[in-house]
């Protein structure tokens, strides 16, 4: 389980270096739930010093960043579960 995590945040991080890259941003916000928080503090580190980017990162309970999404907050990448994504669907 833990692999598949490290897997896909990996490729969120990568997808959102090609996004940053068109849109010329410094800093990418992003919405995580906190099941990956260790994945994603150890990945953000090098994502930055290969991307020349920063990462922002929000952790909490998928419930809550739902509700902060739904509420207008600001971010460029959201990593949540199925339930909560299908829901901001």
């Amino acid at each position: 389980m833990r692999t598949n995590r490290a897997l896909i945040a990996a490729q969120v991080l990568v997808f959102a270096a090609f996004t940053t890259v068109a849109a010329h941003c410094a800093e990418i916000k992003v919405f995580a739930s906190n099941a990956l928080k260790t994945t994603l503090q150890e990945l953000g580190p090098q994502f930055e010093k290969t991307s020349e980017n920063k990462l922002s990162f929000n952790f909490n309970a998928a419930a809550m960043l739902k509700t902060e999404i739904e509420k207008g907050a600001t971010f460029d990448v959201a990593i949540l579960g199925a339930p909560a994504a299908d829901d901001l669907i």
